[in-house]
C-alpha cells in the first residue's frame, strides 16, 4: 500500500457488532511380498483438480523397503529414503518409546534417537520424528482396520513430524482409544505435521480420542488426502492448521461429527479443497463455503450437495485496486451508506450482502447513516447494540466511545468507481458503498 496516500480515519461510536453465527477406501498400495527389505523407485503423484501438482516424491531416488511386525522394529526402521510395511496387526507403542524413554536423564527431556527424538508431553514420551526425507509408512492388510498404530496416552500426540518432506501414510488405523477408559483432561492430537512440505495420506482411518484428529503447523507444498475417514470424537475437532501456505486436497474423504460438533479451525492462509467428500451434516460446514480459500466441489453434507457456487462468488464486490484515502474532500453529513461485502480477519471468509443464513433464514445486512449536527445511525442485521451514535469531524471522526475504524477509499485502476467506507470491527471489515 502507497504509504503516502493512507490517512487514518477513526470513527468511534457507541456499538457492538452482533457475534455471527456461526468414503470408500482407495485399495491399499502394491505392498513388496518379498523378504525385509528392498529396494525400488516411486512414481511421481499426478495431478489434482485438473492442475499440477507440487511433486509429492520425485521419480528417481532410490528407497529400501523394510517389513516389520513389531512396534519396536517399526521405529527403528524410520529413516529417510525409506518404505515401512506394516504387517496386519496392533503396532502399540507405549512400551517401545517408554523404554528409549528409561534409557536417558529425563532431566533433559528429549531422547535422541534414529527417528529423531522424544520429549516431554505431560511426562509422557511424545515421539517426534525428525528430520526425514521421502518417508512411507504403509500397512500391507486388506484393508485400513487390519493395520492399528496406537499409544496409551492421555496428552502426547501419537505422530508427530517436524521438519519432513515428502512423508506418506497409507493404509493403517490411527488411534489412542483402546487402552483409555475415559476422555482425557487435555488430549493430545492422533497425527501432527510441524514445519513440512508434501504429505500424502491414503486410505488411513482416524479414530479419535483426542484433541484433534490431525494438525499442521509452517505446511508448505502440498498436502494430499485420498480415501480417508474422520471419525467421530475428537475433542476439538478434525483439522487444525495455523500459519501455513500448503495446499490441503481431500479426495473421497469422509468426515463424521465431532465431539463439539467442530469441523476445522485457523487455516485463514491455506488453500483447502474438499473433492467428492462426504460430511454426516452433524455440524454446519456450510458456512465454510463462504471461505475464499476453501472449495467443495461434487461434496455432500448429510445426503444433500455441497458444493462451491463460484458465480455467485464472482459476483461479489472486489477490493482489489482500491487503496486508502484521505477525507479532506469528502463530506460526510447527510450521507448513508449500505454494506456490500464482509470479510472476516481470522478466517479468510468473505461474503456479499445482504445475504440470508441457510440454517435460520435470517437476512443479514448493513447500513450507516451521517445526519447533520454530528449524529448518526448504524444497524446491522437486528442486533440491539447497534443503534445511534455521535460523532465529530475533526483530523480523523471521533465518537463518544472507541470500538469502530473507518476508513475510505478509492480505486485507482478504475476512475469511475464509486468511492467505499470500510469498517473495522474487531475480526470483522464491512465494504459500503454510497446508499443513493
Amino acid at each position: 500500500m502507497n504509504c503516502k496516500r493512507i490517512t487514518a480515519l477513526i470513527l468511534l461510536f457507541c456499538l457492538t457488532c452482533a457475534a455471527l453465527a456461526g468414503c470408500t477406501n482407495l485399495p491399499p498400495a502394491n505392498a513388496n511380498a518379498g523378504g525385509s527389505e528392498s529396494s525400488g523407485s516411486r512414481p511421481a503423484t499426478a495431478g489434482y483438480f485438473g492442475s499440477p501438482l507440487h511433486a509429492i516424491f520425485s521419480d528417481d531416488h532410490v528407497v529400501r523397503t523394510v517389513r516389520v511386525s513389531t512396534a519396536e522394529e517399526f521405529l527403528d526402521a524410520i529413516a529417510s529414503n525409506t518404505v515401512i510395511e506394516l504387517s496386519p496387526g496392533v503396532y502399540n507403542l507405549t512400551n517401545a518409546l517408554d523404554t528409549i524413554w528409561a534409557e536417558d536423564s529425563l532431566s533433559t527431556k528429549r531422547v535422541m534417537h534414529n527417528f529423531g527424538y522424544l520429549r516431554s508431553a505431560w511426562d509422557e514420551p511424545e515421539l517426534v520424528i525428525w528430520p526425514i526425507t521421502n518417508l512411507t509408512i504403509r500397512g500391507t492388510g486388506n484393508d485400513a482396520d487390519s493395520t492399528l498404530l496406537t499409544a496409551n496416552w492421555n496428552a502426547a500426540t501419537l505422530l508427530t513430524f517436524s521438519h519432513c518432506k515428502n512423508v506418506a501414510i497409507e493404509n493403517v488405523t490411527l488411534t489412542t482409544r483402546l487402552a483409555l477408559s475415559s476422555v482425557p483432561e487435555d488430549p493430545g492430537t492422533l497425527l501432527s505435521f510441524d514445519t513440512c512440505t508434501n504429505v500424502r495420506i491414503d486410505s488411513v482411518e482416524f479414530v479419535p480420542f483426542c484433541g484433534y484428529e490431525f494438525a499442521a503447523t509452517a505446511a508448505e507444498g502440498t498436502y494430499l488426502f485420498t480415501g480417508s475417514r474422520f471419525g467421530s470424537g475428537a475433542a476439538d475437532g478434525h483439522l487444525a492448521v495455523t500459519e501455513s501456505k500448503a495446499a490441503f486436497l481431500f479426495e473421497r474423504c469422509a468426515f463424521e461429527g465431532t465431539a463439539e460438533n467442530r469441523f476445522a479451525q485457523n487455516f485463514p492462509t491455506a488453500e483447502m479443497r474438499f473433492s467428492e467428500c462426504v460430511f454426516d451434516g452433524r455440524w454446519n460446514v456450510r458456512s465454510w463455503l463462504e471461505r475464499d480459500n476453501v472449495l467443495f466441489t461434487a461434496c455432500t453434507s448429510g445426503g444433500s450437495p455441497l458444493e462451491t457456487d463460484l458465480s455467485a462468488r464472482a459476483e461479489r464486490f472486489d477490493p482489489t485496486g482500491y487503496w486508502n484515502v484521505t477525507f479532506d474532500e469528502t463530506d460526510l453529513n447527510g450521507t448513508k451508506w449500505r454494506g456490500v461485502l464482509i470479510q472476516y480477519t481470522d478466517t479468510a471468509a468473505s461474503r456479499a450482502l445482504p445475504y440470508t443464513d441457510p440454517d435460520t433464514g435470517a437476512v443479514y445486512s448493513a447500513e450507516i447513516s451521517f445526519a447533520e449536527g454530528g449524529t448518526g445511525l448504524f444497524s446491522w442485521y437486528n442486533a440491539p447494540e447497534a443503534g445511534p451514535f455521535g460523532w465529530r469531524m475533526e483530523t480523523a471522526i471521533n465518537a463518544v466511545f472507541p470500538g469502530v475504524k473507518v476508513e475510505l477509499f478509492e480505486n485507482t485502476d478504475d476512475p469511475d468507481a464509486v468511492r467505499m467506507l470500510r469498517l473495522w470491527i474487531d475480526n470483522i471489515m464491512i465494504w459500503m458503498a454510497p446508499a443513493d
